[in-house]
């Protein structure tokens, strides 16, 4: 490079920032081609294999140009109230003006309406819906039997920013508070109080809305209906249990979530499961199962 520079009466730094810069450039053109053909070759190899006779082909478009005619079926667009008359807004067209639409009205709903039969239809076809439920295990005789404890039906457009939340009501927590102070052993009496407690109302709440149905014990057994219409009463009197037979192994929150043109997702999250928790033990507990079955009997 000095040497051509010097023939050249270059200068040597110059000319090597030069020549770098067409290499560059030089390196960046070959990319594109390369680009280029890799793109139109797809394109004629697309083109090629369209024009020529495929059944699968074929097959795959009709089904692509039938989907595409049953979406634009399912066509919604909103109504703007100016006085005593209602206006479209349909954004489909592509000169699209207040008042014109591409199709005639079949369903309108008004939100006050979301609560009749006609209502509920359109809102399973264009909304989410949860399911959420309170499950207990009881194991009994060597079998495990699962139980619904709470069950609630939400829509989650209706419940944006609210919480959800799940909560044990004791049935047998005295009405005192208790005293919690150092001279009294508070320690002592909350352990004590905690362990005397053997029946739970499991409460829902969303929002300021609350939902109980059934309340369950220690040995797994549920008691039903407890309830007060939506809302939970801890106070009533639950009925007294026939039998301690079984023990609770385990609960779960399940939920079910239902989106629009789609199958419905199921999950659980638990609460405590003690045979998920101790394996080791799984083999211990199902003998003992068997010799109180054989016993019993």
């Amino acid at each position: 490079m000095a040497k051509y520079a010097g023939r050249l009466r270059l200068d040597p730094g110059d000319a090597r920032k030069e020549l770098e810069a067409a290499i560059l450039h030089a390196q960046r053109l070959a990319e594109i081609a390369v680009q280029r053909a890799w793109d139109q070759s797809h394109l004629l190899a697309e083109a090629i294999e369209a024009s020529a006779p495929n059944p699968d082909a074929d097959r795959r478009r009709a089904a692509l140009r039938s989907a595409a005619i049953k979406d634009l079926q399912d066509h919604w667009w909103v109504q703007w109230r100016d006085g005593a008359r209602w206006v479209d807004l349909d954004p489909s067209l592509p000169d699209a003006v207040p008042g014109r639409s591409i199709t005639q009205v079949r369903l309108k709903a008004e939100p006050r309406d979301m609560d009749t039969p006609a209502g509920d239809s359109l809102w399973r076809a264009s909304h989410h819906e949860l399911t959420v439920r309170i499950v207990v295990e009881q194991l009994t005789k060597g079998e495990l039997a699962e139980k619904e404890v709470v069950k609630l039906h939400l829509r989650p457009s209706r419940h944006i920013g609210e919480t959800i939340e799940l909560r044990h009501v004791p049935l047998n927590w005295p009405p005192e508070p208790l005293d919690m102070s150092a001279t009294t052993d508070g320690k002592k009496r909350l352990r004590k109080t905690i362990l005397q407690q053997h029946k739970w109302l499991p409460v829902l709440r969303v929002g300021e809305r609350s939902a109980a149905q059934s309340t369950f014990d220690c040995s797994g057994n549920v008691y039903e209906p407890f309830h007060n219409g939506d809302r939970a009463d801890a106070t009533a009197e639950a009925p007294e249990p026939q039998t301690f037979s079984g023990e609770l192994t385990a609960e779960w929150i399940e939920c079910e979530i239902r989106a629009p043109g789609q199958r419905s997702r199921k999950f659980r999250r638990p609460i405590f499961d003690l045979l998920a928790q101790l394996p080791q033990f799984a083999e211990e507990i199902a003998i003992l199962a068997v010799f109180s079955t054989a016993f019993s009997s």
